[in-house]
């Protein structure tokens, strides 16, 4: 009789646990409803100031740097002397050129005086020719004599021109043998010291301008096609916001060859801030027409390589790919794939399967401190 009650109450336990198994476990999940963009689109990008001039500074002819009269931080004017290149063999070479061209001078003048005399003399057996009372071979005689005298007269005119210009040439190498500022500003870097050889072209000093400062931003690709809706824009540096407006936008890569480079400058022309500060650039972009959705960041989740949320219709979940546009402020972001009105889960996204049962939480008053109620 024990051995019967022991199976019996054995088979009750067993059914009983069976029974728990198989029951369905529905999920309690909180929804949010979709809910369309009505606001601008706003873009944040770090931004640094720059000059609106600097560059690079080398002399144009090549030779030993004699004095340098700057360093690196170093205030310099427009026109300043900033160093200066050793001037000995180009005053040689001046010089030398100055007594050619005295020389060459000479030579031509006397060839020219030669060609006037042979061209007066020509003239006069011209005139005997055709009233034959000369032979044609004098007159031959005299047209060679003037064509030559013509050409020696032309060369040595040339040479004279060269030796010229050769002088002038030789003053202005003089004159760049002194690196001027360009414009008033600050020297910002030092490449080569006194006693250095310098070569045309290869920058000796770098210098930025004192005016007002510019602001950069490096953009994506994606965010430069959405520039023809700028409305505003604005640089924020140590919590203070001053509007700025686009001037140039790059349509070629820098910066790693993954963004593009902005320039932006202040609105108010009487501001100038310093050079190579840190803010950020926000930029207003004017929405679109159902320009996305807004729905709380902890609905997103990753699934498959893809950005996911948990659509919910008629008490089930239903997976939903989706595409990030922007975030927003109060953990809230801007999507696409999703329409208004849209319900999706907001609590428990990681646990859930597609097509599973689920049950909506009812939302706590705010006003239910320890949420009892």
């Amino acid at each position: 009789m024990k051995k019967i009650l022991i199976v019996f109450f054995t088979s009750l336990t067993f059914i009983g646990c069976f029974n728990e198994d198989k029951k369905e476990v529905i999920r309690p999940v909180e929804i949010f409803q979709v809910t369309k963009n009505k606001r601008d689109i706003i873009l944040t990008y770090p931004g640094i100031t720059i000059p609106s001039k600097e560059t690079n500074l080398a002399f144009k002819i090549p030779g030993p740097i004699l004095k340098i009269n700057v360093e690196i931080g170093s205030f310099v004017k427009k026109g300043e002397i900033i160093a200066s290149m050793d001037k000995r063999d180009y005053l040689l070479n001046l010089k030398a050129f100055e007594n050619k061209s005295i020389a060459t001078k000479n030579f031509y003048e006397a060839s020219l005086a030669i060609a006037k005399n042979s061209e007066s003399q020509f003239q006069r057996v011209e005139k005997l020719y055709k009233n034959k009372a000369l032979p044609k071979k004098i007159y031959e005689e005299a047209l060679a004599k003037k064509k030559a005298t013509s050409s020696s007269s032309l060369a040595a005119l040339a040479n004279y021109q060269a030796s010229k210009q050769a002088v002038e040439n030789c003053k202005n190498h003089i004159l760049d043998a002194d690196l001027i500022a360009p414009f008033t500003g600050y020297i910002t870097k030092k490449f080569i010291g006194e006693g250095g050889v310098a070569a045309p072209g290869v920058p000796v000093f770098s210098i930025a301008s004192i005016d007002k400062s510019k602001i950069r931003i490096n953009m994506s690709e994606k965010d430069l096609s959405d520039l023809d809706r700028l409305k505003s824009s604005t640089f924020i540096y140590k919590s203070t916001s001053y509007p700025i407006s686009l001037e140039t936008a790059s349509k070629i890569k820098s910066f790693g060859n993954i963004s593009y480079p902005l320039t932006f400058k202040i609105k108010d022309e009487s501001i100038s801030l310093p050079s190579d500060v840190d803010g950020t650039v926000k930029l207003y972009l004017e929405k679109k027409d159902s320009f996305g959705t807004i729905i709380p960041i902890e609905s997103v989740f990753e699934k498959n390589n893809t950005t996911n949320v948990w659509l919910y219709k008629d008490g089930i979940v239903i997976l939903k790919e989706i595409k990030l546009i922007q975030p927003l402020n109060n953990n809230l972001i801007l999507v696409s794939g999703l329409n208004q009105k849209d319900k999706i889960v907001t609590k428990g996204v990681h646990q859930l399967s597609n097509n599973e049962k689920v049950k909506v939480l009812k939302t706590f008053s705010k006003t239910n401190v320890g949420k009892v109620l």
